[in-house]
């Protein structure tokens, strides 16, 4: 095991840049989707049509990427790549900002009594996880993992559940960092933890050949494993895992979606959304109404029946891309594009009814703060920006491109077959009438 290192307060820099914004309360939006479960429901928040509200760049030079945030009391909290920001949720005004090892950024988590901000930083030798005191900006504790962390943490009652590179899955204690336990497995843990059901879910994988991803299932009081679920001929790239109603469900490096049994890990359903193009370790699906709705990376979003497995709607965009995570708001799931774009699709049928064009680059998870909806940044530009409802804006209703209307298609191949038909009448015409006479004998014979 490795020794936990407790920091004096004040080790790790801490730069307050404007009011003090001190965190109060319980944490309203404590890790990424919300809970440990990953559910990506957000009840209260403001529906559509929206504006931009407001907008805060991270980093020194203003243009570092940024992780979705969290949300405490007033203040939205991000990591950029060499700091913690945390700005005022009702303007977007920086309230202060502590200096962090630079590291790619991921989506902090908040102990369950709002006091301490969870977080990895660093690479190599200055790898570490901080519990940051959110009162007084101070480093509380500090624990050494195996390896760099790229996974976002997650927080269940007493404890934060971390993973590393090397596979090492770890529970700590919130308050002080103390090791519960670890746990080894193999293969890469970059997706979001998850737990649910007394166990904690665990996304690794293994690049070796043949590449495989494997899921491990790891009771939460004493890190023991419980199962593992590693379809054969699946390879890498999966999404992180969200629950609900004793079933997890995850996006595999195969392009399918798979419903695992929460007892044990036997495959329930698989639905493929894609040929052969897995998903990005940065999505996670959500949850609405018992179905799975996910972002694939091919550019579509898809809602499957949770019970089934029966595709019940897909929305085609024209991106590449969808490293989103959505999240449910009401009626309807809004999505942050790659290229910028932010959309709401009406859950029922998976219509557009409305997008707006960010401009700053790809739009990471979203948190909902009081009635905004506030999204990370995480390419070059950084930050945050806050959406608001516009009570002067206007919906849409647009199906997807890739919709098949039965009858119209029946009529539209009978529109163009009878020009087909046509066409090749009239040319056939024209090249009889334009036929050479030089074949035809003259009167009288050859001279």
């Amino acid at each position: 095991m490795r020794r936990l290192l407790v920091a004096l307060g004040g080790l790790t820099a801490s730069l307050a840049l404007a009011a003090p914004g001190l965190a109060a309360g319980t944490a309203a939006w404590p890790m990424i989707q919300g809970g440990p479960a990953h559910l990506g429901v957000a009840e209260d928040a403001p529906e559509p049509p929206y504006r931009e509200g407001w907008r805060t760049k991270a980093g020194r030079s203003g243009h570092r990427g940024a992780a979705g945030p969290v949300v405490v009391g007033d203040l939205a909290i991000t990591l950029g790549r060499d700091e913690v920001l945390a700005v005022n949720v009702s303007d977007g005004d920086v309230a202060w900002s502590v200096a962090r090892a630079p590291d790619v950024p991921v989506t902090p988590a908040v102990s369950e009594d709002g006091a301490t901000l969870v977080y990895p930083e660093g690479t190599g030798d200055a790898v570490a996880v901080i519990g940051l005191d959110l009162k007084t900006r101070s480093v509380r504790w500090r624990f050494l993992p195996d390896a760099e962390v790229r996974a976002a943490p997650a927080v269940d009652g007493r404890f934060a559940y971390v993973a590393t590179r090397s596979g090492t899955v770890y529970a700590l204690e919130t308050a002080t960092g103390d090791e519960r336990w670890s746990f080894e497995g193999d293969g890469a843990v970059r997706s979001a933890l998850t737990v649910a059901g007394g166990l904690v879910l665990a996304v690794a994988e293994d690049t070796d050949e043949p590449p495989k991803t494997t899921v491990y299932a790891l009771n939460s009081d004493d890190g023991k494993e419980a199962w593992r679920a590693a379809p054969p001929g699946v390879g890498v790239l999966a999404s992180g895992a969200a629950v609900d109603g004793g079933r997890a469900y995850l996006g595999w490096g195969d392009g399918g979606v798979r419903a695992l049994d929460m007892e044990d890990g036997d495959v329930l359903w698989t639905r493929q959304v894609a040929i052969r193009q897995g998903f990005w370790p940065s999505s996670i699906p959500v949850i609405a109404d018992g179905d799975v709705i996910i972002a694939s990376p091919g550019g579509s979003v898809i809602r499957i029946d949770g019970e089934t497995g029966t595709r019940l709607w897909r929305f085609r965009f024209p991106s590449a891309f969808l490293k989103a995570v959505p999240l449910v708001v009401g009626d309807v799931v809004v999505v942050g594009r790659h290229d910028g774009v932010a959309v709401a699709l009406d859950v029922a049928s998976g219509r557009l009814i409305w997008d707006l064009d960010l401009d700053g680059g790809a739009i990471g998870s979203l948190a909902p703060a009081d009635d905004l909806l506030i999204a990370g940044l995480p390419e070059a530009i950084g930050g945050m920006v806050a959406l608001e409802h516009d009570p002067a804006g206007d919906l849409t209703s647009i199906e997807s491109p890739t919709v098949l209307h039965p009858t119209d298609a029946v009529v539209n191949f009978l529109v163009a077959f009878a020009a087909l038909t046509a066409g090749l009448a009239v040319a056939t015409r024209l090249a009889g009438s334009r036929r050479s006479p030089s074949t035809d004998a003259p009167a009288g014979g050859l001279r």
